[in-house]
């Protein structure tokens, strides 16, 4: 009884739930989390990042203005003969103010094109990892899209199903008092019952599960109403139309986390020849203006002026081969990446094959259980009718109701693994 009550208050907040929110389609939940999802957000920042980045690079061609001040403050004592019986210290405080102006010009530096060019490519690197942030809360919304209408069809299945072995109890019972059935008929149909009340239970849970991860996805409250305007028989279903060649080059050209990791690999190269410019000469223009006096009120009257200008060489003609050693390891770096550039374009070359077998999978499969179920119901019908008139027992019944409810289950799942394949083919292709 404690389980009926607990059925009924799940099923009635199941369905008074999405009374509060306006329906949502799959297009206004891609585009809510692509403004409030946490990792689109984080990937974002660091796209902007890259930007200062660039501009932190760029400052090394502009020149440097520094102007520093200071004031030192000093005791002096003294011994005065007051008279020859006596003498006394005097003490007096000097104060000296200086103000520097310097300004620094990088005249010749190889390594700033380098440094330059790393930035670059990072905030390219960064502009396709934004890109593949983006396909990826795409298909993580369509995921958890799809999870909600197949769980919402599977506690419609159960409930139905449920509906129907409580009608069939109530005609057992009626048939047990007339003498047409047993008392072993009726507890076997409330056994029945009594399964598919968990059956539902259990769907009702998964829904309010899938329910929160739906929102979490979208960047929404955990608890927040969840309705959706589709049906998962509704999922629109698109065959492909290109060889598996044709779908493998698309994503090639297409992938955003590829096209991420091949300009990490400039990013890498670039700091290859950052790492083979700390040895080269740099020349530098600098030059500065001071003033410096011993008293403030007097400043611009008495003070001491003085400018110079200059230039500066630095050039390394040995460290040890650290710099050797610096460009060394920026070279496996480099020849690393190249490595994993390899493996990743041989797995999107076989994520794109196994989507479409999916794809082609679940078809099959759909077309099959459609046609089971028709099967189904028409055996369930006319068990039914022989049953009323004496011709098939129960059990009979039961078990065609139960192989329904099988049929309608795993069309609901290969509806489902049809929407996810679609799905998992665009996010493989970039899209």
């Amino acid at each position: 009884m404690r389980s009926r009550y607990l059925l009924a208050s799940l099923l009635i907040l199941s369905l008074s739930a999405p009374l509060y929110a306006a329906p949502i389609s799959l297009p206004d939940a891609i585009n809510y989390a692509l403004e409030n999802n946490n990792t689109v957000k984080s990937s974002k920042a660091r796209l902007d990042k890259t930007e200062f980045q660039i501009q932190e690079a760029g400052s090394l061609v502009y020149p440097t203005l520094k102007l520093g001040v200071s004031r030192t403050s000093a005791e002096n004592y003294s011994t005065r003969q007051f008279s020859t019986l006596s003498s006394g210290t005097i003490s007096s405080i000097s104060n000296a103010y200086s103000a520097t102006l310097t300004a620094k010009q990088l005249l010749y530096g190889s390594h700033v094109s380098a440094v330059l060019a790393v930035a670059g490519a990072a905030r390219q690197s960064a502009q396709y990892e934004y890109q593949s942030a983006i396909s990826q809360n795409a298909y993580d919304v369509k995921a958890a899209y799809y999870y909600v209408l197949k769980m919402r069809k599977l506690v419609e299945v159960s409930d139905i199903s449920r509906s129907v072995l409580k009608s069939h109890l109530n005609q057992v019972t009626e048939f047990q008092k007339a003498g047409m059935s047993t008392q072993a008929d009726i507890l076997n149909v409330q056994v029945s019952l009594g399964n598919a009340e968990k059956q539902l239970l259990e769907a009702l849970k998964g829904l309010a599960l899938v329910n929160l991860q739906f929102n979490m996805t979208l960047g929404k409250e955990v608890d927040a109403p969840v309705d959706l305007d589709s049906t998962i028989d509704k999922v629109p279903v698109a065959s492909p139309t290109r060889s598996v060649e044709e779908y493998v080059q698309i994503a090639l050209n297409s992938r955003g986390d590829l096209k991420s990791l091949e300009k990490t690999k400039d990013v890498l190269r670039a700091n290859v020849e950052v790492e083979a410019s700390q040895s080269n000469p740099q020349l530098y223009l600098s030059g500065s203006y001071g003033y410096s006096n011993p008293g403030f009120s007097n400043w611009f009257t008495e003070a001491s002026k003085e400018w110079m200008w200059g230039l500066n060489l630095s050039w390394t003609l040995f460290d040890g081969n650290n710099t050797a050693g610096r460009v060394a390891q920026a070279n496996l770096d480099v020849a690393n990446t190249d490595v994993t550039l390899d493996t990743f374009r041989r797995g999107i070359s076989i994520e794109v094959r196994e989507a479409l077998l999916s794809i082609q999978l679940a078809k099959k499969v759909i077309l099959t259980f459609q046609d089971t179920i028709k099967s189904a119901n028409e055996s369930v019908r006319l068990t039914v009718e022989r049953y009323k008139a004496g011709g098939a027992t129960n059990q009979e019944i039961l078990d065609s109701q139960v192989a329904r409810l099988q049929a309608q289950v795993s069309l609901t799942n290969a509806q489902f693994d049809l929407a996810i394949a679609q799905a998992r083919l665009q996010k493989v292709l970039g899209q």
